[in-house]
């Protein structure tokens, strides 16, 4: 899971929307119960989808999650950022558009944290707030680094409650 947080600077008119980005992988168009899911009870993705935006019409260009996730961040196809799979040896162009950039100019304060699967692209760029980790990560006690400099750290516990806490912290 990745989380992207896009949240408007102070003091702008009109006040701008809030953005929270969350990115799963493998999960079917079909997997929560807002979907029409009668199996799978999804009680707190459901209530974001109620009150915030649900994507019913979308595709995706590249399902592999490096480049579809690189895709999302620069807004064009893997044969224009460069990510064109998974290897631990590919990574986002440095001259591909950034929308985390795009947005700061817009006002916007932006964070990262999760998985980015990309080599050092997402974490050599600026962020307001990044805690992420390369590749698939580690799932017990996650090897995450927090900020752009920041060293890769072992922290105590499971992956996603590791980074739902510091992504909640950031937010508040």
């Amino acid at each position: 899971l990745a989380l992207l947080f896009l949240i408007p600077a102070e003091a702008q008119q009109p006040p701008k929307p809030n953005f929270v980005i969350m990115m799963c992988d493998d999960q079917r168009w079909d997997a929560m119960s807002l979907a029409g899911n009668a199996i799978l009870k999804t009680p707190n993705m459901d209530r974001i989808g109620r009150e915030g935006i649900v994507f019913r019409n979308a595709f995706v260009t590249n399902a592999l999650c490096g480049p579809s996730r690189a895709t999302l961040l620069t807004g064009t196809f893997s044969h224009t950022h460069g990510m064109i799979d998974n290897r631990p040896k590919t990574d986002i162009r440095p001259d591909a558009p950034w929308m985390p950039d795009l947005l700061r100019a817009a006002g916007y304060e932006v964070a990262f944290c999760g998985k980015s699967h990309q080599k050092n692209a997402v974490r050599d760029r600026k962020w307001d707030y990044y805690f992420g980790y390369k590749g698939q990560g580690r799932y017990k006690d996650p090897i995450i680094a927090e900020g752009v400099d920041g060293k890769d750290t072992v922290y105590p516990g499971w992956m996603d409650d590791v980074v739902t806490d510091k992504a909640v912290a950031w937010l508040k």
